[in-house]
């Protein structure tokens, strides 16, 4: 488990084998109390804040942690790790906490069998490669890091509505836009209410038919209105490509979360939460 864990999460985490994360004197302490109450042995992973300024373990308070680790029977010390804070767009700060990190774990006494730092963006850089290396992003097809990675991810929305708009007309609420000329508009029955970013509110488009259909107006809360010219024939019960894969046509998430002024990570993970939308999962 990334992360300091709450007792019940240790329990849970412990029933399940599932390694630990240290991050203080105290998270050791009590993953050692609850697997003594367990009669388990807890596998732990130290984690050393390196420059992400978030959970992790300064230098300063090393040798403390490390004497607690050792004086807890129950405790497995399996591995240290960190996380980088810029492993994607900054290869001289990822370098710095790649030293940093190094120092850590040539401290360690003793020194555990595994060692990580790199994620998507860290793996691509040598020195960052420990003895493991926790690709999320990637994994997904869901950043232009790794062009070779298609998405594994594929979300769409179904048009229920479609109708033809008189020049002048105007669309969705605060009538933020004004139908250019004669165009036939479609209502996409997704909104912000399932994790579509209002923020694409006339910034962002779908694929349908697999062509680019502008996001017209602003995104209401279960639905969306695109600009149908360049899908002449689609109809409602047709589906919309939010994001993802169909028929050999690509909407990457992270081109669509650029527009939106967000990253793929959010988007891939919110939309659809609330909804619950159908899954398909295909091998």
């Amino acid at each position: 488990m990334m992360g300091a864990a709450g007792d019940d999460e240790i329990a849970d985490a412990l029933r399940a084998d599932l390694a630990l994360t240290v991050v203080d004197a105290r998270s050791a302490g009590a993953i050692a109390r609850i697997a003594r109450e367990l009669g388990r042995t807890a596998t732990i992973h130290l984690k050393a804040d390196t420059g992400m300024g978030r959970q992790g373990l300064p230098s300063e308070a090393l040798a403390d942690v490390a004497r607690a680790i050792r004086s807890h029977a129950e405790l497995y010390f399996e591995g240290a790790y960190s996380h980088l804070a810029r492993g994607d767009d900054d290869r001289e700060a990822t370098r710095r906490q790649t030293r940093r990190f190094r120092d850590f774990a040539m401290s360690l006494d003793p020194r555990p069998p595994l060692l990580h730092l790199a994620n998507s963006g860290g793996a691509l850089i040598e020195e960052c490669r420990f003895d493991m290396a926790r690709i999320g992003i990637a994994l997904y097809g869901g950043t232009p890091l790794y062009p070779e990675c298609v998405p594994a991810m594929s979300v769409f929305g179904r048009i229920v509505h479609a109708r033809v708009f008189a020049p002048g007309e105007t669309v969705s609420y605060g009538m933020t836009y004004r139908a250019e000329r004669k165009m036939r508009i479609g209502v996409v029955g997704v909104g912000y209410g399932e994790g579509y970013p209002r923020a694409l509110s006339n910034a962002g488009w779908t694929l349908t038919h697999g062509r680019r259909c502008p996001i017209v107006g602003t995104i209401c809360m279960d639905q969306f209105m695109i600009d149908l010219t360049a899908a002449p024939h689609a109809q409602p019960g047709d589906l919309a490509l939010l994001f993802g894969r169909d028929n050999g046509s690509t909407l990457p998430a992270w081109e669509l979360a650029a527009a939106a002024g967000t990253i793929s990570y959010e988007l891939m993970t919110v939309i659809g939460r609330l909804a619950g939308p159908e899954r398909t999962w295909v091998e």
